[in-house]
């Protein structure tokens, strides 16, 4: 009788995965070909920089992200510019930034999307089979080898540990000589995307990153006024390979457990209000919201479960990019297929699980705007 009621449950559990499957599947990837005023390409946009072919006005292929990559509330579009993505590790391009990698390289947005990564994933004494991998992965993320760079700690990168928190100003003249050297910047808009300063799991390698640029670009801040000035004052590290340049900083938000491993669950919700909020007035808007407001401020009442970042909505100063089916696969064989010395068991949670893999939210640190 125990056994029967456990198989049940397992059998109604596997039912309900599979009915936010399906849900998602509609949401991401059927319906935006229904609503056409998804796709900023279809509106009345004059920016010369954004291309119109048979992808933007006849397929989903734009529809679900396109308005707040071009036509965001921050008023930065994340168009036509250098996207310097920076990582801790092989791998962290597929596990965290998957759905925002393969958006923002679409050919429309005249993106040169480029990948820094600062160390080779040597802590199991893997090094070799993880660069080969990080190669593997970006190639199947569709982006050009010469536009990817991974480090080790034999030619100026760092060791993968989960102790350790990097050298910021190392890391900063690091990331600057890649710029300078492997990477080719030709765009006047430079976009940094890198974790938060939570690093998604606390690791502090990821950390370390976020703190480094923000560090680089408050120096470039620095050296700009200096050069505008013509100071005399000596500078130690060289930023002119950013100068003139606007820079931006991009941040993964860090998610609550019970946000991080919710699947399509959440996002299902996230896409559905998307969507009403597209084709409904501002006022039905206004009152889903003080709805969510009411019913959050009481579940915090009850003090069950702190519900102070549980935030359907993307904050003030972010962007939300979504994963449609066609890119979740992609990204799942990135994992999967060019990663596999990380598929171990556990790994196999992640990826049935994360909400990394079919969304991203992107904040824009205003504490670095330049």
């Amino acid at each position: 009788m125990v056994n029967f009621n456990i198989f049940k449950y397992f059998r109604r559990f596997i039912c309900k995965i599979i009915s936010f499957s399906v849900y998602w599947i509609i949401l991401s990837t059927i319906l935006p070909n229904f609503i056409s005023n998804l796709n900023y390409f279809n509106s009345n946009n004059e920016s010369k920089d954004i291309k119109t072919d048979y992808f933007s006005e006849h397929t989903s292929f734009y529809n679900l992200n396109s308005h707040e990559i071009i036509n965001n509330k921050l008023n930065k579009p994340i168009t036509n510019s250098d996207i310097v993505l920076v990582i801790a590790h092989p791998d962290d391009e597929s596990m965290f930034f998957g759905p925002s990698i393969l958006e923002l390289s679409k050919k429309n947005y005249s993106n040169n999307f480029h990948i820094i990564c600062l160390s080779n994933g040597d802590y199991d004494n893997l090094g070799e089979i993880r660069y080969n991998e990080f190669i593997k992965s970006s190639s199947i993320l569709g982006l050009n080898p010469s536009n990817v760079k991974i480090y080790d700690a034999q030619n100026g990168g760092f060791n993968d540990n989960i102790n350790e928190n990097w050298d910021l100003l190392k890391l900063e003249k690091l990331i600057l000589n890649s710029l300078e050297n492997d990477l080719k910047l030709n765009k006047s808009i430079v976009n940094f995307l890198t974790f938060d300063k939570l690093g998604v799991s606390n690791h502090p390698n990821h950390k370390s990153i976020y703190y480094g640029l923000n560090k680089l670009i408050k120096n470039l801040q620095h050296f700009s006024s200096l050069t505008n000035t013509k100071s005399d004052n000596q500078i130690d590290t060289d930023y002119s390979v950013l100068e003139n340049k606007q820079v931006n900083l991009w941040t993964l938000r860090t998610l609550p457990v019970y946000l991080k491993y919710s699947s399509n669950f959440i996002t299902n919700f996230e896409l559905l209000i998307k969507y009403i909020k597209t084709i409904s007035s501002d006022n039905l808007i206004d009152k889903f919201i003080s709805l969510k407001k009411i019913i959050l401020n009481s579940l915090n009442q009850s003090k069950i479960i702190d519900y102070s970042n549980f935030n359907l909505l993307e904050s003030n100063n972010s962007i939300k990019i979504f994963a449609d089916v066609n890119s979740w696969f992609v990204n799942m064989a990135s994992m999967t297929f060019a990663h596999y010395s990380q598929i171990v068991w556990f790994r196999w949670f992640w990826l049935l699980f994360s909400k990394y893999l079919n969304s991203n939210e992107l904040i824009l640190d205003s504490s670095v705007d330049f």
